[in-house]
């Protein structure tokens, strides 16, 4: 999710919390793009000047937190005090020693991004507030960049000895009787997984049927009972060929609905 948009949703979990008890109103796209881009201040317009206004960081590794500086110079003929700095994203974190700018003088601001969890292109607005407009921001600064994931199997999160799996949990109901999980071995082996059934009806099989070293595949789970259970089930199935993880690590959560 880019910083813009979780701007929005953080915004419009304040104003629900706001409104209370009060009769809900839907927002219009010019009212939501309003939260995330207020207009800045005409009173306060130019006084300070950032240098750059946009800090472009390049390509970002997602194992690596990277600062953005902005040289904040003011202007004007008196001091001007920063009230508050606000951040689209928690993601990026604004500090500066000081907060009072004198006359002619200059500041740094430092925001120090972390890009963990994130992939792609990121523009992340800064709000500055001062004394000078204590409704309206007097600035906007803005950090972007694209962040390139360091594991190429980013997208499949959890682990099993030598597989990586998209997920460890299916569930089925009567509706859904086929689950799929990708995953890639990572091992220097080809392997041929199999699994003990645990519950009526639970097959595994793996396509393809031999996963080959930094392969994907997909887990097939099968839930094909003769009788429809009467309750809920909770079980878990153990993978076996994936390597010497626990039996523990190499469970998959099963869930069955009546």
């Amino acid at each position: 999710m880019s910083g813009k948009w979780r701007y929005i949703a953080v915004a419009l979990v304040l104003l629900a919390v706001k409104a209370g008890a009060q009769e809900r109103k839907i927002l219009s796209r010019a009212e939501l793009d309003a939260l995330v881009n207020p207009t800045l201040s005409e009173v306060a317009q130019g006084v300070i000047i950032a240098e750059p206004a946009t800090r472009n960081m390049g390509e970002v590794a997602d194992s690596e937190r990277v600062n953005a500086y902005f040289v904040l110079r003011n202007t004007t003929t008196e001091a001007i005090e920063i009230t508050e700095i606000r951040s689209s994203c928690s993601c990026l974190k604004v500090t500066t020693p000081i907060t009072r700018i004198e006359a002619g003088e200059s500041i740094t601001l430092r925001a120090e991004f972390n890009p963990a969890g994130r992939n792609g292109g990121f523009s992340i607005p800064i709000l500055l507030y001062t004394t000078l407009d204590p409704k309206h921001p007097t600035l906007r600064l803005t950090v972007e960049g694209n962040v390139v994931a360091t594991d190429e199997w980013s997208h499949l999160p959890e682990s099993m000895g030598t597989l990586r799996l998209s997920r460890k949990s299916v569930t089925f109901d009567r509706n859904t009787r086929t689950e799929r999980i990708a995953v890639v071995n990572v091992g220097n082996s080809a392997i041929r997984l199999s699994a003990h059934p645990t519950a009526e009806g639970i097959t595994l099989r793996t396509e393809p049927e031999l996963l080959q070293p930094n392969a994907e595949g997909d887990i097939v789970i099968t839930y094909s009972p003769t009788t429809e259970p009467m309750r809920d089930i909770e079980t878990a199935i153990i993978v076996e060929g994936c390597g010497t993880a626990r039996p523990s690590e190499r469970m998959i959560k099963i869930i069955i609905k009546k």
